[in-house]
């Protein structure tokens, strides 16, 4: 079967499953985050899958969830790659962050830090990556910045601009470019909400029925299959 290189998962409607339960909305935030935790451990240890984001909060989330919910979700972020220690130290998975860190408090930056220091493999291709206060239009202008800042006495910089050299100042540079996009909640958010905009321009979406604590294993081998039946007909716009 023909695996895609990278996938890019959008874990949605958690505070929807929790509202249908009639339990917090935070209980649905938890159920969440732990089935991710078991599907990056099922990617790694039963796809060829070589690169698995999940997107954790947006910029606007950021800006729209109240303190204490964001204070919960930022503790959910470091039980991610804490449950996923041994595992990734095991079968030698990278672990990147990616997203704008000055939106970020200082000990969650801190914690991923050392986790990225922890966990970065010489010669290894898996990386799981975790997207958090994450936007791709946010993205794209940090990259900008970065760019201008590095060649502020370049002067041909405009003739110089292309593609490739402004990839190399986004977050997902040093990753193969997404094949595929994941989304749960099915009818209820059938779009990309800015995910990885620069990244995933022949990326096949693909629209889970499945609201997040539900999406299992079993699930993820339907859409991969789906993804191996479309492969003959993907011609990259040629």
């Amino acid at each position: 079967m023909s695996s895609p290189r990278h996938i890019g998962f959008i874990p949605d409607g958690n505070r929807t499953w929790a509202k249908s339960k009639g339990i917090h909305k935070f209980f649905g935030h938890l159920e969440g985050f732990n089935n991710v935790i078991s599907l990056v451990k099922y990617v790694f240890a039963n796809t060829d899958v070589e690169v698995f984001s999940v997107w954790g909060l947006s910029t606007e989330n950021s800006l729209s969830r109240n303190e204490d919910e964001l204070e919960y979700l930022f503790k959910l972020y470091e039980k991610i790659p804490s449950e996923l220690d041994d595992f990734l130290q095991e079968n030698k998975i990278n672990f990147k962050l990616v997203g704008n860190r000055d939106g970020l408090p200082g000990y969650l930056t801190d914690f991923f830090v050392e986790k990225e220091k922890k966990f970065n493999f010489s010669g290894s291709n898996k990386t799981f990556v975790l997207a958090v206060n994450y936007g791709g239009r946010d993205e794209i202008i940090r990259g900008v910045k970065s760019l201008i800042s590095d060649n502020v006495n370049c002067g041909n910089l405009v003739s110089k601009l292309d593609s490739d050299l402004l990839s190399k100042y986004l977050d997902f540079s040093d990753l193969p470019l997404i094949d595929l996009v994941i989304r749960t909640k099915g009818n209820k958010a059938k779009r990309s909400s800015g995910f990885m905009l620069w990244w995933i321009g022949y990326a096949e979406l693909y629209f889970s029925d499945k609201l997040c604590p539900d999406f299992t294993s079993e699930d993820l081998e339907q859409v991969l299959e789906w993804f191996c039946d479309i492969q003959k007909d993907r011609n990259f716009g040629k």
